[in-house]
């Protein structure tokens, strides 16, 4: 499987010296996401953490707000896989702001489901509990059953680690689910 991941970095890489040879930012700000992703999944998290933040400034130079809110999310969520959580909560905030900001209430969702596993990782349940829970409520407007599986789940396993068992059992993605 690594000889896989490794001829994708040589993919990657081929696309970067195109991109960058023509000036395309927007191409160049895809390309470096791609590779933050390829490293992050072949262990090296500083150097995914390095093309991550790359992406997020060429999408952001290029006015591409949703790449830049996308980055900003996966680049927390690479912050938060090496400890450095309040930095990592600090650019899932930047990339909620974002989604805000350009109205995207799906976006806004799986950035709020970030923010909570931040800071459930911070042992700041009662925080993460409230952010899934605005994540569901926003699923659930949307209409967005998996945003809503994952809302939910990730309430579950929050009340859980509170201690809170007979509450977590009744978050489900069941069709009898608990309104909130």
């Amino acid at each position: 499987m690594v000889g896989k991941k490794q001829r994708a970095l040589v993919y990657y890489r081929q696309a970067q010296e195109l991109v960058e040879a023509h000036g395309d930012r927007w191409g160049e700000a895809v390309v470096r996401a791609g590779l933050g992703a390829a490293y992050f999944q072949l262990g090296e998290t500083e150097t995914a953490i390095d093309h991550y933040r790359s992406a997020v400034e060429l999408f952001r130079n290029a006015k591409v707000s949703y790449g830049e809110a996308a980055n900003l999310l996966t680049l927390g969520a690479c912050l938060a896989a090496v400890g450095r959580l309040d930095e990592a909560l600090a650019q899932e905030l930047r990339a909620l702001a974002i989604a805000r900001s350009i109205s995207d209430p799906r976006l806004e969702e799986r950035v709020l489901l970030g923010i909570g596993q931040v800071q459930a990782e911070a042992n700041r349940l009662d925080e993460a509990l409230a952010s899934h829970g605005r994540a569901l409520t926003l699923a659930r407007s949307v209409g967005d059953p998996l945003g809503e599986t994952d809302a939910l789940n990730g309430m579950g396993a929050l009340l859980h680690r509170q201690g809170r068992h007979l509450d977590a059992r009744s978050y489900s993605s069941s069709p009898n689910r608990p309104a909130t």
